[in-house]
């Protein structure tokens, strides 16, 4: 599902644009006349991070904490 404005949807019914939905949120338009893309970015609550995004965002920051508490321990026994 995918939701337009009436302008919109009104295009895409017509059978003059094309428009694909990813999982980031963009929106690639494909024209039906000259094949031409216009790619749109989401902003707004659209905008956010998907799960997958998240969990590289996680995994990121916890190899840095990690990386600094070892630097900060370094030549110290470890116990």
């Amino acid at each position: 599902m995918h939701l337009l404005c009436r302008t919109h949807h009104r295009l895409k019914t017509a059978g003059t644009w094309d428009v694909a939905l990813h999982a980031d949120g963009t929106e690639v338009w494909t024209s039906h006349g000259d094949g031409h893309q216009v790619v749109t970015m989401p902003d707004g609550p659209l905008a956010r991070e998907n799960f997958a995004e998240r969990g590289v965002r996680k995994a990121r920051v916890v190899r840095q904490l990690n990386a600094e508490i070892m630097q900060r321990n370094e030549g110290e026994p470890p116990y």
